[in-house]
């Protein structure tokens, strides 16, 4: 699950009160209806959705209820259903702006960012004084990695109500920043989400720990690792960060009984994700196909890939680790198709053309790899700071 949705989860249910509108029922629907919404502020969504059920069969047009339908299907995590509800709402009620709001979240989690970004700025043109709104768009654009848009309307939404869930707001204003590689405002953030942290959420522990090791307090970074390992201590992100902390300060055998830990919950961690999120979070996906290839494990690795690749296409970056893992299995006909398909997806995007470079060199193909390495030099140059770090690369084929 992409960490910029768990930092919204508070998000999903709105304070309904604050929101009752009035379609015009009779009142026995009414208080069916009214005791569905206190049912979704419990978050006991099955009893809700079969009251809303038997309301909407006797008023199809009933466009409250389908709305609160809507919200109902979303905590049951069927998403499609959400945003199917939402839309019967709102071709009833195409003003009401919650409905927009709530249906950008449903297609945030199915993937469809267009649909997501185009309700949160219908809802924000309809009703442009609402924090959450701001916040929600904030979290689609983090989704999209458009970091310094999410910051400018997380400024938006504290400017609005300072009380608008603070923790998940610093959370994900740290998110912004980490993202733009400020990794000494995103402390600042992390610092205050720790201060913030709701009873038993330990996340921002992790986070800050990331952001320390980014920024060489390894120390630090550790401390906040033994923090967070203490609530979750089977969580194989965590022990993965250990691990590399380990080994920086030249521990190799914590490092390396680490790195099997986070082995050894990557599986299971990772099915409940997919499960609960329809294969999402790819950022966890490469962390831990990472952990994977840094401890040998490349049949674990493409096993997981394999699972994701059922679910959905693979991203660039989840294709090159592909790659990678087969040319550790030996099988390089495979991989070279796969650092293709990485360029012709990504033509930015170097690694897979030093990979292809290197193999290349490696078995007599030198018209090949020389091909590569101007267009691989080409590409890393315009891209600044990775040019260097690129052509190092490549001259120690």
């Amino acid at each position: 699950m992409s960490r910029y949705l768990v930092y919204g989860i508070s998000l999903i249910i709105p304070v309904l009160a604050l929101w009752g509108c009035n379609f015009g029922l009779p009142s026995s629907m009414k208080s069916e209806v009214q005791h569905a919404s206190e049912l979704i502020e419990q978050k006991k969504f099955d009893q809700a959705s079969k009251i809303l059920t038997k309301v909407i069969e006797s008023d199809p047009g009933d466009a409250k209820a389908l709305y609160y339908a809507g919200m109902a299907a979303f905590g049951e995590h069927n998403y499609q259903l959400s945003a199917d509800k939402l839309s019967a709402s709102l071709n009833i009620d195409p003003s009401f702006s919650p409905a927009y709001s709530q249906r950008s979240l449903a297609y945030t989690r199915l993937g469809d960012q267009d649909n997501a970004i185009a309700d949160i700025n219908q809802a924000i043109s309809l009703t442009p004084d609402v924090a959450k709104n701001y916040h929600r768009r904030a979290i689609i654009q983090l989704n999209s990695k458009e970091y310094s848009l999410a910051l400018a309307d997380l400024e938006k939404t504290q400017a609005l109500d300072p009380k608008e869930t603070p923790f998940f707001v610093h959370m994900n204003r740290a998110e912004s920043y980490f993202g733009l590689k400020k990794y000494s405002q995103a402390l600042a953030d992390y610092d205050k989400a720790v201060k913030l942290a709701p009873p038993g959420n330990h996340d921002a522990y992790l986070r800050r720990a990331l952001a320390r090791a980014r920024s060489g307090d390894f120390k630090g970074a550790r401390l906040d690792c033994i923090s967070f390992l203490k609530k979750y201590p089977e969580d194989p992100e965590a022990h993965a960060l250990q691990g590399a902390l380990h080994s920086i300060a030249g521990d190799d055998d914590k490092a390396a009984k680490d790195y099997l830990k986070a082995i050894q919950g990557a599986q299971a961690i990772w099915m409940a994700e997919l499960t609960d999120f329809g294969a999402d979070n790819s950022e966890t996906v490469t962390n831990l196909i990472d952990v994977c290839l840094k401890v040998h494990k490349a049949q674990l690795a493409s096993a997981i890939l394999t699972s994701v690749e059922s679910h959905r296409p693979l991203e660039p970056q989840e294709q090159y680790r592909l790659a990678l893992a087969n040319f550790a299995m030996k099988r390089p006909e495979r991989a070279i198709a796969l650092l293709n398909s990485c360029i012709a997806m990504s033509p930015d995007y170097v690694e897979p053309r030093v990979q292809l470079i290197r193999y290349y060199s490696l078995n007599g193909m030198d018209h090949k790899a020389l091909d590569l390495q101007r267009e691989a030099y080409a590409v890393a140059k315009s891209q600044g700071d990775r040019a260097r770090v690129a052509e190092a690369l490549i001259r120690r084929r």
